[in-house]
């Protein structure tokens, strides 16, 4: 799973590299200026994304309980309703994207050209949607019926044609037309085509999955539909908050400057770095603790936690230390601008201790959810995220504080995350 999740990483990165070296042929649009788009239109994609990616979680919940009850058609009907139903919320979330980023980007962003670029690129990205939930459902698939090594095959061939295609879209190579942040946009989407076929192929043909009885349409069941909705809507609704937050951060950081954008958007993918086996450790931790509830091994299951948290921090401490060590190396793969790379340095050393939070907190918030707490871990970040919020209007919108304060703001939203989860877990209510 991290070597499955360490492949886009180095595609984002890629992407990141690209547009940020990028200037147009007329030179009205600079590198800085399509990293500060991709900061805010990016996020906003991956508000819907990630809400789609929160129904996927909850099938992951629901096939692994089937799995440990060994129940191999119960995990092939949970996927196939599954599918029916995110299929149908990813074209609700497309259509209405589609109609409603424009507006949204009209009202809050103070850049007219960062507006214009950023509606450009989302009417373009957002018909990558249907397929990247598919994939996703298809890897948690594989998560809950242990067959993990088989996500290294469609995030490889999303990752080749990722940067095979910024390269020649995104310059205009091999005779084709130069298209700026538009050719990122058709790379994301084409990449993410790629990476359903892929996965989709590997559960269709290999004789392995037919024990699972895998029939999408044939197995429609409104009552099981309705149960993985009811199961997988709180933590869809987590997602949506969650990652909505960041969006509106983004937008105060907008609000900040160009610079401060941009800066901002090379500083997220440092969470990618250190997210590439700490993801894969939260995905783990999801899978097992559901699958050892559903078996009452409830002793087993705060060993188990601790022991994922201490290799998810310890992984986050070693790529956190490569990262400040070369720091000025690492950051100067993405832009050439003095004044974007003196504030994305400034603001290094927050960006890593957040991460170090991250890698503890996420690991038993997914825990949680393996225990199948869904609406608890929604109330939960509703909490936190009324405070973050909080903590964000005033640092960074009202007093226009420094970079490096406002991403402080991590600091804020991992911690209640951390106390309220691993309160929870510890006092031991859950057991039945």
């Amino acid at each position: 799973m991290a070597l499955a999740i360490m492949i886009p990483q180095i595609s984002i990165l890629a992407n990141a590299i690209f547009l940020g070296n990028y200037t147009s042929t007329d030179g009205l649009i600079e590198g800085k200026n399509v990293l500060a788009v991709v900061g805010v239109a990016g996020i906003f994609y991956l508000v819907f994304a990630m809400t789609l990616f929160g129904l996927a979680s909850g099938m992951l919940m629901l096939m692994s309980r089937q799995a440990g009850d060994n129940n191999h058609k119960g995990v092939g009907v949970y996927y196939s309703n599954g599918m029916i139903l995110g299929l149908f919320f990813s074209l609700l979330l497309l259509v209405f994207s589609y109609f409603f980023a424009p507006y949204f980007f009209s009202w809050t962003l103070e850049d007219n050209l960062i507006e214009t670029l950023a509606v450009q690129f989302m009417n373009i990205r957002i018909w990558g949607l249907p397929f990247i939930f598919i994939a996703h459902l298809g890897n948690m698939l594989f998560v809950s019926t242990n067959n993990t090594k088989l996500m290294l095959y469609g995030t490889l061939g999303q990752t080749i044609v990722q940067i095979l295609l910024d390269y020649v879209l995104i310059y205009g190579h091999w005779g084709c037309a130069e298209m700026g942040i538009e050719g990122a946009a058709w790379a994301s989407v084409a990449a993410e085509f790629t990476f359903f076929m892929v996965v989709y192929g590997l559960i269709y043909f290999m004789p392995r999955f037919k024990v699972y009885a895998i029939n999408i349409f044939r197995s429609f069941d409104m009552a099981l539909i309705k149960e993985s909705f009811v199961k997988s809507s709180p933590l869809m609704m987590q997602f949506m908050i969650s990652i909505g937050s960041w969006e509106v951060f983004f937008i105060y950081i907008e609000h900040l400057g160009e610079n401060e954008l941009a800066a901002s958007h090379i500083l997220r993918s440092v969470y990618g770095m250190v997210g590439i086996f700490v993801w894969a450790l939260a995905n783990t931790a999801n899978s097992m603790v559901s699958n050892i509830y559903a078996q009452k091994r409830f002793d087993d299951i705060i060993p188990l936690i601790k022991r994922i948290v201490i290799m998810s921090l310890s992984y986050a401490a070693i790529i956190s230390i490569i990262i400040l060590t070369f720091s000025d190396y690492f950051l100067s793969f993405y832009t050439s601008d003095t004044q974007v790379l003196a504030l994305a340095s400034t603001t290094l050393i927050t960006v890593v201790i957040a991460s170090l939070l991250f890698s503890v907190s996420t690991i038993y918030f997914n825990s949680l959810l393996g225990m199948g707490k869904t609406k608890r871990n929604l109330v939960y970040e509703l909490i936190v995220i009324v405070a973050y919020l909080i903590y964000c209007t005033i640092v960074i919108e009202q007093l226009r504080l420094p970079l490096w304060v406002a991403w402080s703001s991590e600091f804020v939203y991992w911690i209640f995350i951390l106390s309220l989860c691993a309160n929870y877990i510890h006092s031991k209510k859950w057991v039945y």
